[in-house]
Formats: C-alpha cells, structure tokens, sequence
C-alpha cells in the first residue's frame, strides 16, 4: 500500500509510465481509470478537454454513478487545491 501512495504522488510525472503501462499490476483497471480522468480533469485549463481515450477508458469500466463519483471528487479535490494555492497560506509543520 505504502509504495501506491508513494507513487500516486509521484503523478503527474509517472503518468504516461504507470497509467499507459498495462503490465503493472500496482494499480486496479479501476485506479487506473480514476487517475487518469483526474489527471485529465485537473489538465482542463491547458487541455480543454478530457481525451477520448481518458473518457472511454473510464465509462468502459464504471458505472454511471461511478464515474459521476469520481468526476465530483476530482472536482472538489481540484476546486480546494486551487483555492489553498490563491491563499497563499503556508503548509503546516510536519509532525515529529
């Protein structure tokens, strides 16, 4: 679990190797999905759009209800990041 996380964070510069890799196997068909249409959702205001291949992939996998879940999460994950970096607000100490 430790090493998922470690590398989730780790996107969006391993996305091309870990979302495109279909040999790794530290993430579901699933995971997969949802990080990339996130990554895709967050890419927005370069992109325009989510690719097709980020949407097919993800409507082929979740359900309706699904993939609403994911984009609504995607969202407000995105709409707090945006709002924390306007603020200018610095990070808190980590805990020793």
């Amino acid at each position: 679990m430790t090493k998922r996380i470690q590398l989730s964070a780790a996107l969006p510069e391993a996305y091309k190797s870990i979302l495109h890799l279909h040999t790794v196997d530290l993430y579901t068909e699933l995971e997969r999905a949802a990080l990339a249409l996130t990554d895709a959702m967050t890419r927005l205001p370069q992109n325009q759009d989510v690719p097709d291949d980020v949407y097919q992939q993800a409507t082929s996998v979740f359900t309706e209800d699904q993939y609403v879940a994911v984009a609504w999460v995607a969202t407000v994950i995105n709409a707090f990041n945006r709002l924390g970096v306007t603020s200018h607000k610095p990070l808190p100490a980590d805990p020793k």
